[in-house]
């Protein structure tokens, strides 16, 4: 490989000279040189290649002219400049993307990582960050939005204009659209250079939206320099996901999307949500917004009036608990704004003196000495129980009691049970896990509902055992698979024992489902098949996740399993028909949604869909009786309605058309398709132009490349003699494929009409 893939021209030449000056230093009395050509009082010399390529002429002598330079050194001379030029390509090689030649993700966190060890020089007094003191860098990351990865030349593009990003500092690439980089700068000339970046980039046309999102430091770190618990890496971690929460946030917004800042963020969305006894409150921000425990909010009045200060204890996803000062409580309401402060390093788990961070302690230990149990084969069951209606108990009567409660749980699993577990540590907020090795499932079963049992009145908890091996569980999913069933056992009801099974992986799949994560739902449905085969939830989960993804034959292999084993199957009918749709087997499609009709004959799904399809293969006989029927179902859509006009249309039901259209124009006045067919009405019946015109005109501006609503326009006002307005709305109808003869002899008739003025002496 040349040098010249990773060295440039200049960058050799400095490494070159470099060389020059150190070999000077160590070896006194001799003269180096490298170059393209000998130098004049060169005793020796010799060629320099680097990977195969001709780089220089190595030159050698010494000061005192009599004296000849030996062999031995002049055979050295060129092998360490090769050497030295091996090693800075290979460094070089390590941080470089190799697709851009920027600077990739690894060496901007090591850089990030030197820059904040440098800036953390001295203690900084506790108390809010001034928005106005300029923060010592800015971590900013723009990303190009869309699905494709950017191609070398967009990527170099959108790198220049950031470096011109006045004291830039670093650049890198930290993903297939997404760049990252540090400056310094002010807080509020930060946004200002990020803005002009923005306006930059898209002015050079850059494919796709373009969003950036920033974290200042010391704002938005919130961590006290030099306080004793610092990590520098922590540091790096957070001001990373900071400023991506941002650029998050900034998907969110209209295109062009502006620069956000994560202290906008907290600024402009960070509220007191809930006022609760024991001086404690709700407020909304979570692990996503950069609250943890320890984390000290300044509060504010809507009118900007300072109302003290609360500090976090517990974080969730998107929601936080706090407690006020006695004092201070009774002033706060919901609805007082959040301002970003500081740590509270007592609180925080970073304190390895504290309380927190020794259960933190506990539960690693725990959970290595789990998977080392589990890599052993060993037939174990893991536990974890939950105190039911833990959070009313935390808020009436604060941390204190939950934590008293769960020392029962211990005392009771301990020294009340036959067989006490052999591994047992608090386990995250008001649960304990604990794990029983070579316990018979069903002698465990035993165990755990008496524990429960006689826990019910003073410490009532749920419990979710997970038995292993497991042929669908690796090691490392024990835990979390245990937490799955947990959610489960909620499911089900208080002082519940649930077992990990199909039931758990269906719940999981759902879960999966509804966040839109549909291949880790395929997933957890296929792995509770492998435990249940015929699991008819399962099976028809899995199917409309197929279907979802658009592995139509997929899911109707799927579906006809669960008809083979109940055929009477409404869904798993309706599913396989709306899957046969996709696949454009529209008879099969229309066959499938008559069994399932014959199932459930006042579904207005099934009716609704099966009208559809019949009106598309042209099957008036039976589009016409589904839809009515669907129409007269109190359930139904406003939807249906279109169809029905359009069914009642080609069957020259002419009337009844009219009224199917402006019931659905009622339902929504923006149904084009609905509009475009009452204006057809409105002239066939009554030649109403200007009703008509109207209408037609709505159906365009709602959807202006449909072919056939330019189409309608077009006619109707060459029939109202507005020959350029028909003129352009016909030639846009040919423009988005419509392709029928009447267009084509329309446009000859204006075409001829304008040449013959054109010929018509003045």
């Amino acid at each position: 490989m040349s040098p010249s893939l990773l060295l440039k021209p200049y960058e050799l030449r400095r490494y070159l000279r470099s060389f020059e000056r150190d070999m000077g230093k160590f070896l006194p009395g001799y003269r180096f040189s490298l170059g393209p050509f000998p130098e004049d009082w060169a005793q020796k010399t010799a060629q320099l290649r680097f990977r195969g390529q001709l780089v220089g002429v190595a030159s050698l002598a010494l000061n005192q002219a009599s004296q000849e330079a030996p062999e031995a050194l002049l055979a050295l001379w060129p092998l360490l400049a090769e050497t030295t030029l091996e090693k800075i390509v290979l460094k070089k090689a390590l941080v470089i993307d190799p697709l851009t030649g920027l600077y990739n993700i690894g060496y901007f966190k090591s850089k990030l990582y030197k820059l904040l060890n440098s800036l953390m020089t001295g203690p900084r007094a506790h108390g809010l960050w001034e928005g106005s003191e300029s923060p010592a860098l800015v971590l900013a990351i723009t990303e190009i939005g869309g699905n494709r990865r950017l191609t070398k030349k967009e990527f170099i593009r959108l790198a220049r204009i950031l470096k011109a990003v006045p004291d830039s500092i670093c650049l890198a690439r930290l993903g297939d659209r997404r760049l990252g980089f540090v400056f310094l700068s002010g807080p509020l000339e930060a946004q200002n250079r990020l803005d002009q970046a923005r306006n930059n980039a898209l002015a050079h046309d850059l494919s796709g939206p373009y969003f950036s999102g920033y974290a200042l430091y010391p704002q938005d770190l919130a961590l006290d320099a030099l306080a004793p618990f610092v990590k520098t890496q922590l540091a790096v971690e957070s001001l990373m996901a900071k400023a991506e929460t941002a650029l998050h946030f900034a998907y969110g917004k209209p295109i062009p999307a502006p620069v956000i800042g994560f202290g906008q963020l907290i600024n402009g969305h960070g509220l007191i949500t809930q006022i609760l006894p024991q001086n404690r409150v709700v407020i909304n921000l979570g692990d996503n917004m950069g609250a943890m425990p320890g984390q000290v909010f300044s509060v504010l009045s809507f009118t900007g009036e300072p109302k003290g200060e609360i500090t976090v204890f517990e974080t969730g996803e998107g929601y936080s608990l706090a407690h006020a000062p006695q004092s201070k409580a009774g002033r706060l309401a919901a609805g007082d704004k959040l301002a970003f402060s500081r740590i509270d390093w007592s609180g925080h788990p970073s304190n390895m003196g504290s309380e927190t961070s020794q259960k933190a302690l506990e539960i690693e230990k725990f959970e290595k000495k789990l998977l080392n149990l589990a890599s052993t084969q060993r037939p174990l069951v893991l536990a974890l129980a939950r105190l039911d209606d833990h959070e009313r108990l935390l808020a009436m009567a604060g941390e204190e009691e939950v934590d008293n409660r769960l020392a029962l749980v211990r005392l009771e699993v301990m020294n009340g049970s036959q067989n006490p577990p052999s591994l047992l540590v608090p386990y995250g907020p008001a649960t304990m896990a604990m794990v029983w090795t070579d316990l018979e499932q069903q002698s465990l079963k035993i165990e755990a509902e008496n524990l429960v049992k006689r826990l019910k009145t003073t410490a009532p908890l749920s419990l979710a055992l997970v038995p292993w091996p497991n042929p669908v569980l690796k090691a490392e999913d024990l835990l979390p698979m245990a937490q799955k069933t947990l959610i489960e056992a909620a499911m089900v009801g208080p002082t519940e024992v649930t077992f990990f099974g199909p039931r758990t992986l269906n719940i999981s799949g759902d879960h999966y489902f509804d966040k839109g994560e549909l291949e880790r739902a395929v997933e957890e449905y296929q792995k509770g098949l492998i435990l249940d085969p015929g699991q008819l939830n399962l099976l028809n989960s899995l199917g409309v996740c197929q279907g979802q993804l658009g592995h139509h034959k997929e899911a109707i292999a799927v579906f006809n399993e669960v008809l083979s084993l109940a055929p009477d199957n409404l869904m798993a009918h309706f599913n396989k028909a709306c899957s046969l749709t996709y696949t454009g087997l529209l008879e099969e499609a229309e066959l499938a949604f008559l069994e399932a009709m014959k199932i459930d004959p006042d579904n207005f799904e099934v009716l609704f869909h099966l009208g559809k399809t019949a009106l598309r293969l042209g099957h008036l006989d039976q589009a016409l009786p589904s839809l009515n029927k669907a129409a007269e179902l109190k359930t139904h859509r406003g939807e249906v309605y279109r169809h029905l006009g359009q069914a009642r249309l080609l069957a020259n039901e002419v009337k009844g058309a009219m009224e199917a259209f402006k019931k659905a124009v009622k339902h929504n006045p923006d149904d084009a398709d609905s509009l475009s067919g009452l204006g057809l009405l409105y002239l066939q019946l009554n030649n109403d132009q200007e009703v008509a015109l109207s209408l037609f005109t709505r159906a365009v501006e709602l959807d202006p490349t449909n072919n056939l609503f330019r189409l309608l326009l077009g006619r109707l006002k060459y029939a109202m003699g507005d020959y350029k307005t028909a003129e352009h709305h016909l030639k846009a109808a040919l423009d988005y494929g419509c392709r029928t003869e009447e267009v084509q002899n329309i446009l000859k008739v204006l075409r001829s009409g304008k040449e013959a003025s054109a010929e018509a002496p003045a």
